[in-house]
């Protein structure tokens, strides 16, 4: 399976920005540029009944599902085991719940056996694009606005 879908405008991340720092010291938690994504966009599938979440990297990779609970699917790379996306069954959550569903689902995967390349620095930062950019990314889940 490919990333490959019609799911409205990249909105812009700029990677620099989730390179963190240290105080004293410009020495900062090695993160590959690989696995802070440039881009993110989210839109409603038709095709599968659910709003999805991608994530741009500079590489594409295809990717394969690791199945969570509450309604949300979150997309692995294949090979690399980054999130490439995450998949929300809207008919099953309200708007308010799609947020707590999705953090619950990324740490599921930071926890699973099954996520056989650790990158928990790509987790965390998954993490923090989806608070940063959550009002464009969510703007158009019209089935998931009545709460």
């Amino acid at each position: 399976m490919s990333i490959q879908q019609a799911l409205g405008s990249w909105i812009r991340v700029t990677p620099g920005n989730y390179v963190v720092l240290g105080d004293a010291i410009e020495v900062g938690i090695l993160i590959s540029p690989y696995d802070i994504p440039d881009g993110v966009r989210g839109g409603y599938d038709k095709n599968r009944n659910r709003f999805v979440v991608e994530f741009r990297y500079m590489v594409d990779e295809k990717y394969r599902n690791f199945d969570v609970d509450d309604g949300v699917c979150i997309r692995l790379g294949k090979y690399s085991s980054r999130i490439v996306g995450i998949e929300v069954a809207v008919a099953r959550l309200r708007a308010s719940q799609v947020a707590v569903a999705v953090d619950k689902a990324i740490q599921n995967v930071e926890n699973a056996k099954d996520a056989r390349a650790r990158r928990r620095e790509n987790y965390i930062v998954a993490q923090r694009v989806l608070e940063d950019k959550h009002d464009d990314i969510f703007s158009n889940m019209p089935h998931a606005v009545a709460s």
